[in-house]
């Protein structure tokens, strides 16, 4: 039996100890300023502006998962959280990526639960996530 897969605190209380990591960052600031150094100052603010507008568009869909659910939504969601894990990741967006995974693999598992449970708590990580790009992309001018 896979312990993993069964949640029995309450959503939002196993969301927060999911994401709540301290071994889990939220920005990786070499994979970061990596990228501020291949993209160039100009290309980077570009990034920046696509990379918020996807992320709150594909974090909102995800997050909305519950009250839209239907056949074909959890094959959606995995799309979204495969996506967003991607973009998150290249920009060293650690704790976005890793929930994003979950949300994924819940997804694919058809766990609808699990998929409300990690989406209910990603709007917070989204806004913690672009506000630590924020300041590290300040930072780094």
């Amino acid at each position: 039996m896979q312990t993993d897969r069964v949640m029995s605190p309450p959503a939002a209380q196993a969301a927060h100890l999911a994401v709540m990591s301290p071994a889990l960052r939220v920005l990786d600031e070499a994979i970061f300023e990596q990228l501020m150094f291949v993209l160039g100052s100009d290309a980077i603010a570009a990034f920046l502006v696509s990379l918020r507008r996807q992320v709150l568009q594909s974090g909102l869909e995800i997050a909305e998962f519950g009250a839209h659910e239907q056949p074909r939504s959890l094959e959606r969601v995995a799309d979204e959280a495969h996506g967003l894990k991607a973009l998150a990741g290249s920009a060293g967006l650690i704790e976005l990526a890793h929930v994003c995974a979950v949300i994924q693999e819940a997804a694919e598992a058809g766990e609808s639960r699990r998929v409300r449970e990690y989406g209910s708590a990603l709007p917070l990580i989204v806004l913690r996530a672009l506000h630590c790009v924020e300041a590290q992309q300040a930072k780094g001018r």
